[in-house]
């Protein structure tokens, strides 16, 4: 466990996680979001007039469940969506960051419990219920394990699948958006987004595949060479790089559009990240724009959130750096708030998930340079 003098904890994501079902859920419940949502998913018509998409697979029990989702998703993705547009793209790739990041963390060999080894069902939780909520939770169990003091190390098979599951990853979120590029009808976007709630189970599926060359049925993973133990470390920062790569640019686009006023003058650096619950309760109650002022700030508060448990988790992680005997490398109080610093500086420039996967690229560096002190 870290010493307290080290500016981040573990439990500043449970905390992070307390705040974020609060201001997510608590606020939509409070200002009436909720119940907009609902009442448009169980009527099948918005509060202006356009219509909700009903039947998804057949199957009522499914599609009475995926239908607040598709509005959801609907609102805030469609043709009139305006800035929240971008600021669910812009949160989308925090998200689509921390999927990543708990993939890898899920391969290596010393992951032991269940629920971190297989993560999917975290995917699925995250897509329903808020990456504010979900993500520091899970985050933090990832930070309290002991797996990198166990073994460190990812079957090569498995770290040379990360990079095309990482870009099956980031494909799935044009499921959201490319209708609305495209001038798609409203039943097809719709359509659309019900397959974006697929998007845990294409990225277990892409997996799965990409780690099949290489292994067999009675081999389903690359043995551990112990004279290599470091063979899979390129693949594995290969991914880290091209994710924070990927996602600074697409962050750098959204602000540079925002500063530029090249969408339009409602779209400005303040009405993307900064929230306004003052524009949900002026807006009428019951309409159209109550509930998309609404999602609206859903999403910044997610945004918000989130982007602050990648900072927590990153840094935490960098500092903790597995003994041979499990014990924290600790590299005192002057280099650790120097790291913070660092993180900060560059998330305000790149964006935490890009900052934040180029800060675990340094932590696997030293995660592997220690292994290598071992042999």
């Amino acid at each position: 466990m870290m010493i307290s003098s080290s500016p981040t904890t573990p439990n500043q994501l449970l905390a992070l996680g307390v705040l974020g079902g609060f201001l997510l859920w608590g606020g939509m419940l409070f200002n009436g979001t909720l119940d907009a949502l609902t009442l448009a998913s169980e009527t099948g018509t918005f509060p202006d007039g356009s219509s909700m998409r009903m039947a998804y697979t057949g199957w009522e029990v499914i599609d009475s469940n995926l239908r607040p989702l598709v509005a959801f998703f609907y609102v805030l993705t469609n043709e009139s969506a305006g800035a929240s547009r971008w600021t669910l793209f812009d949160a989308s790739i925090v998200i689509r960051t921390i999927n990543a990041w708990v993939l890898i963390e899920s391969r290596r060999r010393g992951v032991r419990h269940p629920w971190l080894r297989h993560a999917i069902g975290f995917w699925f939780l995250q897509n329903s219920g808020g990456a504010a909520l979900i993500a520091p939770v899970h985050l933090y169990f990832i930070a309290r394990s002991k797996h990198t003091a166990r073994d460190r190390t990812i079957p090569l098979n498995e770290a040379r699948g990360f990079c095309p599951t990482i870009v099956v990853n980031a494909l799935t979120t044009l499921l959201l958006f490319a209708p609305t590029w495209l001038d798609w009808p409203t039943h097809t976007h719709q359509g659309y987004i019900s397959l974006f709630q697929l998007g845990p189970l294409m990225m277990t599926v892409a997996i799965v595949l990409f780690t099949r060359p290489g292994t067999s049925a009675t081999v389903p993973e690359t043995p551990k060479d112990p004279k290599n133990p470091n063979v899979d470390a390129p693949w594995v920062l290969a991914a880290y790089y091209m994710t924070g790569i990927a996602a600074s640019i697409a962050h750098l686009y959204v602000v540079v559009v925002a500063l530029t006023g090249m969408r339009g003058s409602e779209l400005t650096i303040s009405r993307l990240f900064r929230p306004s619950p003052r524009k949900v309760f002026s807006a009428l109650p019951g309409s159209h724009e109550a509930l998309k002022e609404g999602l609206h700030l859903f999403v910044q508060y997610d945004n918000m959130i989130a982007g602050a448990a990648c900072l927590v988790f990153v840094h935490y992680m960098l500092q903790n750096i597995p003994k041979k005997n499990g014990s924290p490398t600790w590299k005192g109080r002057e280099k650790s708030n120097i790291e913070f610093l660092y993180l900060l500086v560059a998330s305000a420039v790149l964006g935490p998930a890009g900052a934040g996967s180029f800060g675990l690229a340094v932590r696997e560096k030293r995660l592997r340079a220690e292994l290598e002190e071992k042999k």
